[in-house]
């Protein structure tokens, strides 16, 4: 009796409307009042970083050039995170320090911003589950080559370009000819029936090869424009990235029945394959096809368990909604009857892909220092 309770709830999505997210009993009885914080801009970012640079350092260390530096990658970053920049502070201090300089140069800036720019990217990932984690891998598997066939399209696009410039140039090259034919015989002059003959097989066996080079530059233009404007070409989408997921599924059970018949037949140890299999409580299992079996003297590796050994729809796309939430990725167009939403990273493939290996392989150390 007399206790009264105030609830803070901090929340970084600025497009988030608080009240269509809860219940109208929960809006009603909360009560909220919002207090905005805006975004750091970038004075105030620069402000920040120049008095940690003072307590940090001595005075002359840190020149003004290269403070701005370091504000312009911490702004650059997208969303822009100041720990980024008190991150690239640190690094580029310590660079200079382990070189021996006497003051941060632009370069150790640069060197130590690699490190930098994913810090809030590697936090992120520590903080996701197994499965999260593996399906955040194989979406930057596949937008990657995504990226692949983007720059492939551009190639044919150029090619395409070439190609039409090449029977431009012919077909001005043939005009010219004519031309000057028109000319000579306008002269007076006459061409004997060899050199007639000759001008029109290769008036049209020019013209033939000007019709297939058109056809192929139709044909590569539709592809290339197809693959740059349409984005459910461009990036993954959610039925493709499940389609796949399956995939994995069914290699890794091909993978441990394998093993589990090697290790029958003595062939591999059974702690080889002895991981336990970590399930999924819900969904149907892949088809049990047998694979045969062939004898080799060599040891095969312990087998890592995938962390999904089955997986449904639904519970599939509540994680692509968890990554979501944890802005890791964009889920763009409606989900519904026959239609399939499109996957965008909101970082570098390259980048995640590194770190979810990373941070498997930490966790995989870990758990082997546990079982010892």
């Amino acid at each position: 009796p007399g206790c009264r309770v105030s609830v803070i709830l901090v929340e970084s999505d600025l497009s988030l409307d608080l009240s269509r997210a809860l219940d109208r009993s929960v809006t009603s009885s909360l009560c909220a009042q919002e207090v905005f914080f805006a975004p750091y801009t970038a004075t105030q970012i620069r402000g920040i970083l120049k008095e940690r640079a003072r307590q940090a350092v001595y005075p002359g260390v840190i020149a003004p050039g290269v403070l701005n530096l370091i504000t312009d990658r911490t702004t650059g970053t997208l969303p822009v995170d100041l720990r980024v920049g008190l991150d690239l502070l640190k690094r580029s201090i310590l660079r200079a320090e382990r070189a021996a300089h006497t003051s941060v140069t632009e370069e150790d800036v640069a060197a130590a911003y690699g490190d930098a720019r994913v810090t809030y990217l590697r936090g992120l990932v520590s903080g996701l589950t197994g499965k999260e984690r593996a399906l955040l891998s194989l979406i930057a598997e596949m937008e990657e080559g995504a990226r692949i066939r983007e720059e492939e399209a551009r190639k044919r696009e150029e090619e395409t370009r070439n190609r039409e410039e090449e029977a431009r140039k012919r077909e001005e090259e043939t005009r010219n000819r004519e031309e000057e034919a028109r000319k000579r015989e306008e002269s007076g002059l006459r061409e004997t029936a060899e050199m007639d003959n000759s001008g029109e097989n290769g008036e049209s066996s020019e013209n033939d090869e000007n019709d297939e080079n058109s056809d192929i530059s139709k044909n590569d233009s539709i592809d290339m424009i197809d693959m740059i404007d349409d984005p459910m070409k461009r990036r993954p989408t959610s039925g493709q990235i499940y389609s796949r997921l399956q995939e994995m599924i069914e290699e890794d059970q091909r993978r441990r029945r394998s093993l589990d018949a090697a290790a029958k037949a003595g062939e591999v140890a059974a702690a080889a394959c002895a991981e336990p299999d970590p399930g999924y409580s819900t969904g149907k299992r892949g088809p049990n096809t047998p694979i045969p079996h062939t004898p080799t003297s060599c040891t095969p590796t312990p087998c890592t368990p995938f962390p999904y050994s089955s997986c449904s729809y639904t519970s599939f796309y509540e994680h692509l909604r968890s990554l979501e939430s944890y802005k890791l990725i964009g889920i763009k167009g409606v989900q519904g009857r026959g239609k399939t939403s499109a996957i965008t990273l909101r970082y570098a493939a390259a980048d995640v892909k590194r770190l979810c290996d990373a941070e498997e392989a930490r966790q995989g150390e870990g758990e082997k220092m546990e079982k010892r």
